[in-house]
């Protein structure tokens, strides 16, 4: 598949580092987040993603370069902006709506996946009953992973989660090397069989 003249996958990889996005320091979703988050949502051709929460839309538009259709939505103006900007310089579309959740998903159309890089537990039971087969949720707090299970499991979902925790190479000031810890991620996936 070519895709925006790109094969799909894209040919220069996915996880982008995360100097590849326009950014608040510290807001984004890790590349090693990342990885795992794009092989649990499935992007590809034919699909369309949501990603809610979507900040600078490092999910969004990692989804988009894989070829499927993207809707991102997020509520804060200036996350928006950076959005378009990271779109725009990875050269795909994704379509912006702004505005507070869960009442800017009412009228969206029907997803195959849905990233939620943030939210309280209203946007993630909006995003279990929004008919999508995936649901993938991002959280950093553990005390949020039993009601976002929950309410996959109500909404019908087989659910899994799997902590992240990476740990990069650091240079330190002699050229030695050494561990620098990036903070843990929960991801708490949903699927449903087709």
């Amino acid at each position: 598949w070519i895709v925006g003249g790109e094969p799909v996958p894209p040919a220069g990889g996915w996880a982008l580092p995360e100097d590849e996005f326009s950014h608040r320091d510290g807001a984004i979703t890790q590349s090693e987040v990342r990885a795992v988050a794009l092989a649990k949502l499935a992007p590809r051709p034919g699909t369309l993603v949501w990603d809610v929460g979507a900040g600078c839309g490092s999910v969004a538009v990692e989804c988009a370069r894989m070829g499927a259709a993207v809707i991102a939505v997020e509520s804060d103006e200036a996350q928006a902006v950076r959005l378009v900007t990271n779109a725009t310089h990875h050269g795909v579309d994704v379509r912006v709506e702004e505005g507070e959740m869960p009442r800017a998903l009412r009228d969206l159309p029907r997803p195959d996946s849905i990233f939620v890089g943030s939210g309280g537990s209203d946007v993630v039971a909006a995003c279990a009953h929004a008919g999508a087969t995936r649901v993938v949720v991002a959280l950093a707090a553990l005390d949020r992973v039993g009601p976002t299970r929950d309410a996959l499991r109500s909404a019908g979902y087989e659910v899994e989660g799997v902590q992240i925790s990476a740990n990069r190479l650091a240079e330190l000031p002699d050229g030695a090397s050494r561990l620098d810890a990036a903070d843990p991620v929960v991801l708490v996936s949903g699927w449903k069989k087709q």
